[in-house]
């Protein structure tokens, strides 16, 4: 893997970079770093899915949720 680094730009709504700052805000971490988490995540997802696997979501009721990313 390489460690060269890209600057990229995208547009975005208002409202989610505003929640993007906060969610940064309040981990401690850059709006970068949530943006590269966020993707590592959804990479994640979409394998698990490729290879059949179900996402599911637990919630404080111990109810699960199936999570479905089109």
């Amino acid at each position: 893997m390489s460690n060269t680094t890209y600057k990229t730009s995208f547009e975005m709504s208002e409202e989610d970079f505003q929640d993007l700052e906060r969610l940064a805000a309040s981990k401690g971490l850059t709006k970068g770093d949530v943006l590269r988490q966020a993707f590592a995540h959804f990479k994640f997802f979409q394998e698990m899915q490729r290879k059949g696997g179900t996402i599911l979501i637990e919630d404080k009721n111990r109810n699960l949720n199936k999570v479905i990313f089109p």
